[in-house]
């Protein structure tokens, strides 16, 4: 990503942590759809994406496609310049609960598939365990690369304070029935 905005390079490499440029091309459990190349009769197998969902509904239309067989690659040489209007401390952490909030609910729905971690059973522990959650997630994305993600090391407090957020969000998402 192009250095500038370290709020808004937070929330890219944060967002898209699974597809950075150095990734490696193979099968992928989940992609982002933003610059996705599929054959129309994927398409018409899969069916459009749920309008019902607020948020996540990428995610729900990939569940769907590995629910049909159908895998999924990332190809690290095509682009896309993502560049969010997100440059500040409130509106990073706004999005990051907004995702996180409506994110529960997809990953309700397809458990099997994308086999969550047992805190979002019960709401009250993945609150109580959030900061141990998001430093392993934030930490997760360096270590993933660590030579190519050494050049975003100033981020990865924003990224931790991003994750910390979508743990929020998950805590208000998740049902409380479960507890």
């Amino acid at each position: 990503f192009k250095r500038g905005n370290l709020w808004t390079l937070a929330d890219n490499v944060a967002m898209f942590r699974d597809s950075l440029p150095f990734t490696v091309k193979e099968p992928h459990r989940l992609l982002p759809t933003l610059n996705l190349g599929i054959r129309r009769e994927v398409f018409l197998a899969i069916g459009k994406m749920d309008e019902s969902l607020t948020c996540s509904e990428d995610i729900d239309w990939i569940a769907r496609c590995q629910k049909k067989g159908y895998k999924l690659y990332f190809e690290p040489r095509a682009r896309v310049c993502h560049a969010p209007s997100r440059t500040t401390f409130k509106a990073v952490m706004k999005h990051w609960v907004f995702t996180g909030q409506y994110m529960s609910e997809v990953l309700v729905r397809h458990q099997a598939l994308l086999k969550p971690p047992f805190v979002i059973k019960y709401r009250w522990l993945m609150f109580g365990l959030a900061p141990a959650i998001a430093a392993f997630l934030a930490g997760r994305i360096f270590w993933s690369a660590p030579r190519q993600m050494y050049k975003y090391l100033d981020v990865i407090p924003l990224i931790y304070l991003a994750e910390l957020a979508w743990c929020w969000g998950m805590f208000k998402g998740l049902p409380k029935v479960q507890e």
